[in-house]
């Protein structure tokens, strides 16, 4: 009696990896969109916040519960911009704290 030949079974097929978009201006990847709970920010001042956060590549989350908002960002690097941006330390959860109006 005869075997049955095997056949290699084909390795599953892979996705292709996402193409990495780029800014024209400067050549780095854009930064990944922050969760935004709650709404939109409309306060002038968070809004100018949230644009030198981008600009420095400097990673932030924003919460709005109501009129109050509150954008945590995670630099040790930029630690002095942050602090004359108006951002807090909280050392409970490890991050910098900005608190803000969310009014225009």
């Amino acid at each position: 009696m005869k075997k049955p030949k095997l056949q290699p079974v084909p390795p599953p097929p892979q996705p292709e990896p996402e193409p990495q978009q780029y800014d024209d201006e400067d050549g780095w990847a854009d930064p990944p969109i922050p969760a935004r709970l709650g709404g939109e920010v409309v306060d002038d001042i968070a809004q100018q916040v949230i644009d030198l956060l981008d600009l420095k590549h400097i990673a932030y989350d924003i919460s709005i519960e109501g009129g109050e908002g509150v954008i945590s960002a995670n630099s040790f690097n930029e630690k002095d911009l942050l602090k004359a941006t108006g951002f807090r330390w909280s050392p409970d959860s490890k991050r910098w704290i900005f608190k803000f109006s969310n009014e225009q």
